[in-house]
């Protein structure tokens, strides 16, 4: 089952559009987990999904810009297990403790405003679309 992982503070503007599309992608058959940062407790959820979907904000470049980047698991995982985790040291968590990692893909658009509120600027709510059609891609795999 896919696994989408999704990063962010929806009271903090543009911040929330990861917990925003998780919530669209939200399907029988997928699984979601939504937090305000990564954490080391999500490598064993990540061990058991046949692939893995981040999907954060970006604080720098074009707002409204979509980047997707298939990732790798880090040669090792950070070592301080602290929750200031990436997603390439939660893949070596999931390689290292349960034996498994699966194919991963992170996908960020980028910010234009992380002020309080609840609404995303212009550009990012423009790049919802396009940041949830590559995010389908993906979750239907190869």
């Amino acid at each position: 089952m896919p696994l989408i992982i999704a990063i962010g503070n929806a009271l903090r503007g543009d911040d929330g559009v990861g917990p925003l599309a998780a919530a669209a992608l939200d399907r029988p058959g997928v699984d979601v987990i939504t937090d305000h940062q990564l954490l080391p407790e999500m490598a064993e959820a990540i061990s058991q999904a046949d692939r893995v979907l981040f999907l954060d904000v970006a604080a720098g470049g074009t707002p409204g810009a979509v980047t997707c980047r298939h990732l790798a698991p880090a040669d090792t995982p950070d070592p301080t297990f602290t929750h200031r985790q990436n997603p390439e040291s939660l893949l070596a968590m999931a390689r290292d403790w349960y034996g498994s990692v699966p194919p991963a893909c992170l996908i960020t658009v980028a910010g234009a405003s992380f002020a309080l509120s609840e609404t995303l600027s212009a550009p990012v709510a423009a790049a919802v679309p396009a940041l949830l059609s590559r995010a389908w891609e993906f979750l239907a795999g190869p």
